[in-house]
């Protein structure tokens, strides 16, 4: 039996480049399917029956667009404030640093196109 996608579903992400406490925390999780096909199209190769992303560089903005949910204890670079964000946008994703996209996008990447044995949902 297949089972269905929660896109709900969030887990935990620490940057590694993060040396400040308290750490800023990323809520990753599933990409709809829309979002994977668009994005991830030409992008993941099959290898031995499991599915593998290429080097993708290009793609690591929209990656994170599509499955970063949320952040907890962001430094507000206008107020100085850390803030919590629930809602993803631009704006939001130009104010962190590539470095860190690219972490995410990783992540979320091994997330995403987990082997269907591994997949918990």
């Amino acid at each position: 039996m297949l089972k269905g996608i929660n896109i709900k579903e969030t887990v935990e992400f620490i940057s590694t480049l993060d040396t400040e406490e308290p750490k800023t925390v990323f809520l990753i999780g599933n990409m709809t399917a829309e979002a994977k096909t668009r994005i991830m199209s030409g992008s993941v190769t099959i290898v031995d029956g499991k599915p593998v992303a290429k080097a993708e560089t290009g793609k690591a903005y929209e990656i994170v667009k599509a499955g970063l949910k949320g952040i907890k204890n962001f430094g507000d670079p206008r107020s100085g404030q850390s803030i919590n964000i629930d809602v993803i946008t631009d704006d939001i994703l130009n104010q962190i640093d590539g470095a860190v996209l690219f972490e995410i996008g990783a992540e979320l990447i091994k997330l995403n196109f987990k082997a269907e044995g591994a997949r918990k949902n």
